[in-house]
């Protein structure tokens, strides 16, 4: 009777026992018992190998990536997606790019960004190159500026640890230190210091300028004979007086003046009127000492003009109006900066007008400010040369073999990432 309770895989359908297995059943139970214990053994440690181990999220060329780097990666990747979005976007995930979904995407990119994380890796090592002292220094520094600001708020929760972050930092500066062994003086590609003079002439304006709003003392726009007026009255008098060599900083101050005693008269004339309509007794004071009082604020104003372009502390910068702008930079400024490219010669004077302004604009010689291509030298040689650079790290990895951690893809979703409360996405 106990052998018809165990059923096993060789059990007639009617349940009886086959011929020999009364004699066998003894002897069956034990060996399946222990099979299935190694089964279950097996399958844990199976388990406990894919799903335990997410300290990693992938190998590749033989370097694991640890997951918090590839965490950052991911917070990188999302902050690009997200960057990519308009204002007609409302949701992140049901955008898509490059003919997948955002989430796919962003996975991708991280993945890539692992990648040249090992090419780097990989190069530094082959170049023979080492960080110097001023390197470490500014590791140290970035990582220190980073933890405070977003360690316990952002990183440790997203999970990446402090040690994860020291290695996405030390990358990156090894990615730049790559970079300066092939581009820099002397090295494997250097770029000629008078190539990279002239994209910086070429590229880039050093300008002062007079901004004249077309609009009264209350913001109101001119109209056509307004706009006759102001410019035969100042705009005009102004840009003769620029032609001529007179100072342009002093220019600047006075066109400031006037516009300032301008809206004051507007508010004292503005206030004087409420004043009126409600006592005309109160009125007449508070006129006066509306009056009095743009009066004095247009002095001072005036002084502190005269001030800025004559007093000794002020004439210690005499770059406080200057403007350097790139050409093909976009925005507000977009008409006039096409315009100063095209048009403009050094340290001639040029008369520019748009729809809401008139300027008075100042080309000056760039590299007479010798400290100021030094300070950008660096950045300007980027410029030039750093999309080919990041065309040659894709060509190091492209090729790579990449062994996913599955466990770990699926675990670290760019979905979970948390921001800090006081950022809003």
């Amino acid at each position: 009777m106990k052998d018809k309770k165990q059923p096993t895989p060789a059990s007639l359908p009617n349940g009886r026992p086959m011929a020999g297995q009364r004699r066998c059943g003894k002897l069956l139970k034990p060996l399946l018992s222990f099979t299935l214990v190694m089964i279950m053994t097996v399958a844990m440690a199976l388990s406990l190998t894919s799903c335990g181990d997410t300290s990693w999220a992938a190998d590749i060329e033989g370097t694991r990536i640890p997951a918090g780097v590839y965490i950052q990666f991911l917070m990188q990747a999302r902050a690009d997606a997200e960057e990519q979005m308009t204002e007609e976007d409302t949701d992140l995930w049901s955008k898509t790019f490059e003919d997948k979904n955002a989430e796919q995407w962003i996975k991708d990119q991280a993945m890539e960004m692992c990648k040249q994380y090992v090419a780097v890796e990989k190069k530094f090592d082959e170049l023979g190159l080492q960080f110097s002292e001023d390197d470490t220094e500014q590791l140290e520094y970035q990582l220190q500026v980073a933890w405070e600001q977003y360690g316990e708020s952002f990183y440790e929760k997203n999970g990446v640890a402090r040690s994860s972050l020291r290695l996405v930092y030390e990358n990156q500066i090894k990615r730049s230190l790559v970079f300066d062994k092939y581009y820099e003086t002397n090295g494997l590609d250097a770029v000629a210091e008078a190539d990279i003079q002239k994209y910086y002439t070429d590229n880039y304006a050093r300008v002062k300028y007079i901004q004249m709003p077309l609009t009264d003392g209350e913001g109101n726009k001119l109209k056509s004979e307004g706009k006759k007026q102001f410019k035969e009255e100042v705009a005009d008098k102004l840009f003769a007086r620029a032609q001529q060599g007179e100072d342009f900083d002093q220019l600047i101050d006075e066109f400031t003046a006037y516009r300032d005693e301008l809206e004051a008269e507007a508010n004292a004339s503005s206030s004087s009127e409420t004043s009126t309509s409600s006592d005309a007794s109160t009125s007449s004071s508070s006129t006066t000492s509306s009056e009095t009082s743009t009066s004095s604020d247009a002095s001072t104003s005036s002084t502190s003009s005269s001030d800025t372009a004559s007093g000794e502390e002020e004439e210690e910068d005499p770059y406080v109006n200057e403007k350097i702008f790139k050409k093909g930079t976009t925005g507000s400024y977009e008409k006039v900066i096409s315009f100063i490219f095209s048009s403009a010669k050094e340290n001639e004077p040029i008369f520019y007008e748009e729809d809401d302004y008139y300027y008075i604009i100042l080309r000056l010689p760039i590299m007479e400010r010798k400290e100021l291509y030094d300070d950008n030298r660096r950045s300007i040689l980027m410029e030039i040369k750093g999309d080919e650079f990041v065309e040659l790290v894709d060509g190091w990895c492209k090729d790579y073999r990449v062994e996913l951690n599955s466990d770990s893809y699926k675990r670290y979703s760019p979905k979970k990432i948390v921001y800090p409360q006081t950022t809003t996405y």
